[in-house]
């Protein structure tokens, strides 16, 4: 037997020698997961940061279908991470070809449905104003107390017009009445508006923000600010809502993708502003009190535009020292890259990250070569993690990763060179991100693997 065992590991590592030996290649998200060469070459995938987490599904990716109705189309647009580890995706949800609703999944910490939430691990919830309404969740956070606040727009009116939407769940996933009496509550700004973030107060009041469109006068960034049991907060602004406007373009066009609370309770909004010109936008970044009063140590007025080409800020981070971290798309050349800014305290940018305080980041793997971040998480280590989409070839994109050190340079001990495309076999985009209190990167959003969109969920090792 010894000597059996003997001539076993010097085979084993002869092969372990022979492949070492040999330039490694990039590894895609079936080398991760169903390599069969040998287990340690599995072993060598699961250690490094950016590689599939095999311990979430097996293999690290989900789809989760809801499947009610029409083309069976799911988006998933945001996602949580619960106290417990529990992970809540929440986007749209077909449920007619002309109708859709919010809906919520959750998942344990391996990736399995929690079947203990709402209908076997899924709800979905309608507002139906109209008949053929698009009611639809765009972002998602979790109260102190493990209560789940659901945002986003609900048609009104007729099927073209929209509003502030919100709802919120109790931990098992039902409607909670003790909000608003019913679980949900809207909120009207101008003709039409649309909700795409939120926060929650440590005082566990709610912040909404979003975007308020103005017939023929242009767009503003729009916030509310609401009680915990549902009613507008009288407390902020006077009357529970504000605009920001920018005006600084003919077209006076601002949109708001993000909101990020500061340590201070201070509010920082992050999107795009129309700078002037044909068709140029630029990142856009206001700050508000907690009263809900613009901040004018921040850039002098309380609102700042950060100059890329065409660019539209998705995300927004606060670092623990007070630094903001914007993310979205710019053109570069003839196509569309990551690109990302970070701002010092009082508005400033910040030289001290890639030199001017802005970088672009390109994965050019294909099609138009457009690349697309729409969320951005601060580790506790200062590093940066950029989410959203790559396009691979005309039509199809992957979902898209970059890590970068807190000086703005790619951190090559992510993946190899601080990049990661990860497919779920289909056309994929990462809307959300979240990191576990382990490190671990939750990426969520939608894959069409089997001709219709279902929610599309990945988790990367973080090492």
């Amino acid at each position: 037997m010894r000597s059996f065992q003997n001539r076993f590991r010097s085979a084993f590592k002869s092969l372990h020698d022979s492949i070492r030996s040999k330039p490694r290649r990039r590894l895609s998200q079936f080398d991760c997961s169903r390599s069969l060469a040998a287990e340690f070459l599995e072993d060598r995938c699961l250690l490094a940061a950016g590689a599939f987490d095999t311990s979430f599904a097996g293999i690290g990716q989900k789809t989760v279908a809801f499947d009610r109705g029409g083309s069976l189309s799911d988006v998933g647009e945001a996602i949580a991470i619960q106290s417990d580890g529990k992970i809540l995706v929440a986007g749209a949800v077909q449920v007619s070809s002309s109708d859709t609703d919010f809906g919520v999944t959750r998942l344990k910490s391996d990736g399995s449905i929690d079947t203990t939430f709402g209908t076997n691990g899924k709800v979905t919830i309608a507002f139906d104003f109209v008949t053929n309404g698009f009611d639809k969740a765009t972002a998602i956070a979790v109260q102190a107390d493990g209560k789940i606040v659901v945002v986003g727009q609900a048609s009104f009116g007729d099927s073209a017009r929209r509003t502030f939407a919100l709802a919120r769940l109790t931990s098992a996933g039902r409607l909670d009445t003790t909000f608003s009496d019913d679980g949900k509550a809207l909120i009207h700004f101008g003709s039409d508006s649309s909700a795409t973030g939120v926060a929650i107060q440590s005082n566990g009041k709610i912040v909404v923000s979003g975007t308020e469109y103005k017939d023929f006068s242009g767009k503003d960034m729009a916030v509310a600010r609401f009680n915990s049991n549902g009613t507008l907060d009288t407390t902020f602004n006077g009357v529970g809502f504000r605009t920001v406007a920018f005006d600084i373009g003919g077209s006076k066009e601002e949109y708001c993708n993000a909101i990020s609370l500061q340590a201070d309770g201070k509010i920082v909004l992050a999107g795009t502003a129309h700078t002037g010109g044909s068709n140029v936008f630029e990142f856009a970044v206001a700050r508000l009190t907690t009263s809900g009063s613009l901040d004018t140590t921040f850039d002098g007025d309380g609102k700042k535009t950060i100059a890329f080409d065409h660019g539209v800020a998705s995300a927004v981070a606060v670092s623990s020292s007070g630094k903001i971290v914007v993310a979205g798309r710019a053109n570069v050349a003839s196509d569309q890259d990551f690109a990302v800014a970070r701002l010092n305290s009082n508005g400033s940018l910040d030289s001290t990250f890639d030199g001017d305080g802005k970088k672009t980041i390109a994965f050019d793997l294909g099609g138009s070569n457009n690349d697309q971040a729409n969320a951005v998480k601060i580790q506790s280590d200062g590093k940066i993690v950029v989410a959203g989409s790559a396009r691979v070839s005309f039509g199809v994109s992957d979902f898209a990763v970059a890590r970068l050190n807190s000086n703005g340079s790619l951190d090559t001990s992510f993946d190899g060179d601080g990049k990661r495309r990860s497919s779920l076999s289909g056309d994929d985009e990462a809307r959300g991100m979240a990191l576990q209190s382990n490190g671990r990167i939750v990426l969520a959003g939608y894959s069409n693997a089997v001709g219709d969109n279902d929610f599309g969920i990945i988790r990367l090792l973080n090492s």
